[in-house]
């Protein structure tokens, strides 16, 4: 009969050789079960789209524009009877008249 010993030990090995082949091929096992997840990184991961003090947009109808306040955009929504139009640059404004691209407008 195998002895508690004898027992523990084998199990004990046959653990770190599992362990030393599952790091040597990197099969992608995680090993290390308590460590945090680390979050992934790169250029730009977890941002968005900066934009500069300012800086106005129209939006895809012509309803309004987003203007960059502080870093963050703000939407503008154009009045009733108005809609936006790009001007030079990165501005925009709403005008008076009818919308020929969007006439619900």
């Amino acid at each position: 009969m195998f002895s508690i010993k004898y027992l523990l030990s084998f199990f004990v090995l046959i653990h770190a050789l599992f362990y030393c082949a599952a790091v040597s091929n990197g099969s992608g096992l995680d090993l290390n079960i308590r460590a945090p997840e680390s979050p992934p990184t790169g250029h730009g991961y977890g941002y968005g789209r900066r934009c500069r003090n300012g800086e106005k947009r129209c939006n895809s109808n012509q309803t309004g524009y987003t203007e960059c306040v502080r870093g963050k955009d703000k939407f503008v929504k154009c009045r009733r009877g108005q809609f936006c139009v790009m001007l030079n640059g990165p501005n925009a404004m709403c005008v008076k008249g009818k919308n020929d691209k969007y006439p619900e407008h």
